[in-house]
């Protein structure tokens, strides 16, 4: 025996049909700063990870998730590592689950990349459900790493400018 109930049907045990619904969060958890080598670009690291993490903060599991990095601007030195895919097949997301999904970027190896930047964005999608996006203006800038093989320790002082004093752990 069932009984209508507002749009929707109610059944024994006070399950509802057509109630579940999921609902996607996304936010940005990688730094948009990237970087190469202040010094000599081809040394270091030029490859790096840009992704967010989808939540699927809905009443029901997300169904065939996808989530995709898209290109707001042009520049000849950032792009997706060659091969890789800008697009994602992440299956189905659980109730109150979040998955990171990360996109690997390269920077060509030259000092004219240093300085610039390419705007992006990341969008997630899921079956009957309304698609998310990372905030509007993020963007990937290049800068240059320094190394810091170059830094030294001179002194320690103590309070009042005191060299440090050394004490036995009662640890």
């Amino acid at each position: 025996i069932a009984t209508l109930v507002g749009s929707s049907l109610a059944l024994f045990g006070g399950a509802r049909v057509g109630q579940a619904a999921a609902s996607l969060t996304i936010a940005p958890i990688t730094w948009d700063v990237v970087g190469l080598d202040h010094n000599d670009p081809s040394t270091g690291p030029d490859t790096f990870p840009v992704g967010a993490r989808v939540c699927n903060n809905g009443s029901s599991d997300a169904t065939n998730l996808t989530v995709a990095l898209a290109w707001d601007t042009s520049n000849g030195y950032i792009d997706l590592v060659p091969g890789s895919a800008s697009t994602i097949a992440a299956g189905s997301l659980a109730v109150d689950a979040c998955t990171d999904m990360m996109f690997n970027v390269r920077v060509s190896r030259t000092a004219a990349a240093k300085t610039t930047s390419r705007g992006y964005h990341i969008t997630a999608t899921a079956d009957g459900v309304a698609g998310v996006s990372t905030p509007a203006g993020r963007q990937l800038t290049v800068a240059g790493l320094r190394s810091q093989a170059r830094n030294q320790v001179a002194s320690i002082t103590g309070p009042g400018g005191a060299p440090p004093t050394t004490t036995a752990c009662a640890c």
